[in-house]
């Protein structure tokens, strides 16, 4: 680095105070005499940083700048590189497979899918009010299950849930497909709990901080799709085989189902086949990180 940063002479004094405030931007001024390989993968990344933002560009394209980085190392750069550019309060556009990065990471994202804007607004928005199934389906895990619609409440296989609809969809009742997201699903053991559906665990897989866990529902309280997936804290104990009940947290999206009067552009049929977002045209989240006006 030293030979890139600080040593080379024919940079004027204002080129070099820049060069070694974005070294400090990216929390390296310490490094500043270190050759790159004595540099971890995730320091030579905010390396990289500190080169562009010492020009003080207006505008910063980052095309998957993490994807080579291990998952702790990830998540610890993707913060320091995000309070960089936070600071120099230059617009960033991020283009990235990884939606826990675009969500966690930018201010406004942007969903393309078969290269047209599917939907455009702030994280909360897009995970919580996505626009159609498609796009529901791309931007984290989903459980879809086909039910009524009757006013403000659908009617399925886990009984009455309130439900709204997209921010432009319209009122309407009939035939639905409903949005949950896993972490809406309340799952415990059947001996503790009051009310709820009654189910079967399949599988659990742990991951440590929490633990994703498939569950059976009977044929008598539900026909297609027959599962669901809950997530939930490590520290509830499921195992295969147990009976649990489940109840929902929250309201539901609703999209109309398939010829149902109103239709539901690309929704899933009610009897499975849920339509994968990638056919075609690769679908890609675009995320820009906008600071300041």
């Amino acid at each position: 680095m030293k030979r890139h940063v600080r040593l080379n002479s024919s940079w004027s004094l204002m080129s070099r105070r820049r060069a070694l405030a974005a070294l400090d931007l990216v929390g390296l001024a310490d490094r500043v005499d270190h050759e790159p390989n004595e540099l971890s993968g995730g320091q030579q990344q905010r390396v990289a940083l500190a080169r562009t933002l010492a020009p003080e560009p207006r505008l910063v394209l980052l095309d998957e700048p993490f994807s080579a980085l291990d998952a702790s190392l990830r998540a610890e750069t993707r913060a320091l590189v995000a309070a960089a550019l936070s600071a120099t309060r230059v617009t960033t556009l991020l283009v990235t497979h990884d939606q826990e990065e675009a969500l966690s990471f930018a201010d406004q994202i942007a969903v393309m899918r078969s290269g047209v804007l599917a939907q455009v607004g702030d994280p909360r928005e897009v995970y919580e009010d996505p626009v159609d199934l498609p796009t529901a389906q791309f931007i984290g895990d989903t459980c879809m299950l086909p039910a009524l619609v009757r006013g403000d409440t659908a009617h399925g296989a886990l009984g009455a849930i309130p439900v709204r609809r997209p921010g432009d969809g319209g009122r309407f009742d009939g035939p639905a497909i409903i949005m949950l997201r896993p972490e809406q699903l309340v799952i415990r053991p059947i001996e503790v709990a009051a009310g709820g559906v009654v189910a079967a665990v399949a599988w659990v897989e742990y991951f440590g901080h929490d633990c994703i866990v498939t569950a059976l529902l009977p044929a008598a309280a539900s026909t297609s799709p027959t599962t669901l997936t809950c997530r939930l804290l490590a520290g509830e104990h499921l195992k295969p085989g147990d009976d649990v009940t489940i109840s929902v947290n929250g309201s539901a999206l609703a999209f109309p189902a398939p010829g149902a009067g109103q239709e539901a552009d690309g929704a899933t049929d009610p009897a499975g086949g849920a339509p994968d977002p990638a056919d075609g045209d690769r679908a890609r989240i675009t995320t820009t990180q906008v600071v300041g006006n």
